[in-house]
């Protein structure tokens, strides 16, 4: 069994022999749904796009588009940067 606890920021530690069964990577996406009670991640493939919704950005609303893996961890970086 592979019990992890789920901290105040909702954040987890996926174990390691998980980690390496599916091959995630540092800066992997993975792609979470709930089926029957279970929690269901899958890793993303980074020819995979992510649908994202429209967001209102300094009074203007930013149109919807594609994202690829890539894009997403490239902003994610970039943000955690900035902290």
């Amino acid at each position: 069994m592979n019990a992890t606890e789920l901290r105040s920021r909702r954040q987890i530690t996926l174990p390691a022999d998980v980690c390496e069964a599916i091959g995630l990577s540092v800066t992997d996406l993975v792609d979470w749904s709930c089926e029957g009670g279970r929690i269901i991640g899958r890793r993303l493939e980074t020819s995979e796009s992510l649908p994202v919704t429209p967001v209102r950005r300094q009074g203007r609303l930013m149109l919807p588009r594609m994202l690829d893996g890539a894009e997403i961890a490239q902003a994610v970086r970039r943000d955690r940067d900035a902290r």
